[in-house]
């Protein structure tokens, strides 16, 4: 077990829930995540996220350096714009932002 003698019980291994795992390790948690889904393609997933300025200073915080160079190296060009797309690939809505 880890430093301290509390365990930790993570429930959902989506981006929020790995990214406290890891935090709570590194502070010396004894953490078990437990998810939903028998595997990563169990059912549908999405595509992108948008992550700004101050989710990756999150991501920087609580994220090893290795982990945080996969994040930048992966990531998507920002292209200032949303889209929802049908599983047809047709749009349904976009929506255009500032490229900042």
């Amino acid at each position: 077990m880890a430093a301290n003698s509390r365990s930790i019980s993570m429930i959902g291994a989506g981006i929020g829930g790995m990214a406290a795992t890891v935090a709570l390790r590194q502070a010396g948690f004894d953490v078990q995540v437990y998810e939903r889904d028998a595997a990563p393609d169990a059912r549908r997933q999405g595509y992108r996220i948008t992550v700004d300025e101050h989710g990756i200073a999150a991501l920087r915080r609580c994220l090893p350096p290795r982990l945080v160079e996969l994040f930048i190296a992966t990531a998507g060009t920002p292209k200032g714009c949303f889209r929802y797309l049908t599983s047809d690939l047709r749009e349904v809505f976009s929506l255009t932002f500032p490229e900042e």
